[in-house]
């Protein structure tokens, strides 16, 4: 399960957003997930650019992101752009890792075209009772920047605390058909029984994207063709 959050503090309009879960990894593969910012499995279908502008040394580096804009809900926005100043260190019983807004002489800033946004954002990674799981929460605030009312921005707040479903759900299709367990069944049915995705999408096509997307799953599809249409009845 996972468990989102907002809260106010004293004098602030914007929330401060907080999302936390476990996840079926351990916590130097989820450190790693998340270090990578540039890495294919990072992007999604709102990104336009991520990259390291600079690597100042194995813990630290700044990044750059970019975000579609959006022509939503009464709302014309431009693309979103943010810098960070990005680290992370050992603590004793796992991780933190942090990204903080700051500026960089690469990353010029073209406002006709973009508006720089603001996002701090920090990540604990520690490791749990069982192997090969850890939990992480996930805290965030966020300033898109321009003339975005303040309702707005803390709608796309909760929007943003959907990281932690994609760090969990990445792990979940990792897992093989040997290391499934019932927690592995438990996840996977919710998953199957609420496949979600476009309207413009049938049941049976999404449950086909699950499938192929598990290797789990996408193994025993192999060994039984019939899975795909067992799952959909």
């Amino acid at each position: 399960s996972i468990e989102n959050s907002v809260v106010f503090k004293s004098g602030q309009s914007l929330g401060v957003g907080r999302s936390e879960t476990t996840v079926r990894a351990t916590k130097e593969q989820v450190l790693g997930f998340l270090w990578d910012m540039s890495a294919r499995c990072r992007w999604s279908v709102s990104d336009m650019e991520r990259s390291v502008l600079e690597a100042k040394s194995d813990h630290y580096y700044i990044a750059y992101q970019c975000k579609k804009g959006s022509h939503g809900a009464g709302l014309k926005l431009k693309p979103r752009e943010g810098i960070n100043a990005t680290l992370w260190r050992r603590e004793r019983s796992g991780f933190v890792f942090v990204g903080i807004p700051t500026e960089h002489e690469i990353a010029e800033h073209k406002p006709s075209m973009r508006v720089r946004a603001k996002m701090p954002v920090s990540f604990t990674i520690k490791e749990t009772s069982s192997a090969g799981v850890c939990k992480i929460v996930y805290i965030i605030q966020l300033d898109i920047g321009g003339r975005v009312p303040v309702w707005a921005m803390n709608k796309i707040l909760i929007q943003n605390l959907s990281l932690t479903h994609r760090v969990q759900s990445y792990f979940q299709e990792l897992r093989t058909l040997e290391e499934y367990d019932a927690a592995d069944g438990k996840a996977l049915g919710i998953r199957l029984m609420f496949p979600g995705g476009p309207k413009n999408k049938r049941r049976w096509e999404m449950v086909d994207a699950i499938v192929d997307s598990h290797a789990g799953l996408r193994k025993m599809a192999k060994t039984y063709p019939w899975l795909k249409a067992f799952l959909v009845a």
